[in-house]
């Protein structure tokens, strides 16, 4: 029954991990991808606020902002 107990929680644990791996994986696509709208004329010299403006944009869970 341990053993049995032990490998469920196992397997919850590695599946939360792969799915936040994968949204982790499609957060940073999109952010690949929207690359040219953070930075419109190229200028990553004011990354902070558009970086800050454009993850406020994506309204992301507390989590997913980690």
């Amino acid at each position: 029954m341990r053993k049995l107990v032990t490998l469920i929680l196992f397997l919850s644990i590695f599946i939360s991990i792969s799915q936040a791996s994968a949204n982790t994986e499609k957060l940073y696509e999109k952010l690949v991808n929207d690359w040219s709208i953070i930075f419109p004329d190229g200028n990553r010299n004011a990354a902070g606020p558009r970086f800050f403006k454009y993850i406020l944009d994506q309204n992301l869970e507390y989590e997913e902002f980690i």
